[in-house]
């Protein structure tokens, strides 16, 4: 008899398992806002170069350079650092342009929000095409 009990535990467990794993992967929830479409635009300032000291996820401490362009309105734009694609397959030297007001064509994302009673538009630049010094 208690082999038959055992079978029965054993089989009314398989059902509910699987009765569970389907109620899971049925339905899928989308919680993120879409994305923002990618926009092109022009950016001009003063581009500056920081390098900061950050700990890896293996513990180690290593550099990371980040530029930071200035407009005339103090607002500051992170570029992401430069790399090669399909697109460009030389990656634009951001190094030869340091404390030079520069013009850089980007793409990315912008939005706008209140900053000191002033509406600014702040760019998340995925992408630096070319850079020129201003007035060149």
């Amino acid at each position: 008899m208690s082999r038959q009990a055992f079978m029965l535990v054993a089989c009314l467990g398989l059902f509910c398992a699987a009765g569970f794993a389907g109620e899971k992967g049925g339905e899928k929830k989308e919680n993120k806002p879409p994305a923002a479409p990618k926009e092109e635009f022009t950016l001009t300032g003063k581009l500056t170069k920081e390098e900061k000291k950050v700990k890896g996820k293996d513990g180690a401490e290593k550099s990371v350079t980040t530029f930071t362009l200035t407009d005339a309105q103090g607002v500051k734009t992170v570029l992401p650092p430069p790399k090669a694609d399909a697109a460009h397959p030389t990656p634009v030297d951001l190094a030869a342009f340091i404390d030079k007001t520069i013009v850089a064509e980007c793409s990315g994302t912008k939005s706008t929000k209140q900053v000191e009673g002033k509406e600014v538009t702040q760019y998340k630049v995925v992408t630096v095409k070319t850079v020129k010094e201003q007035g060149s």
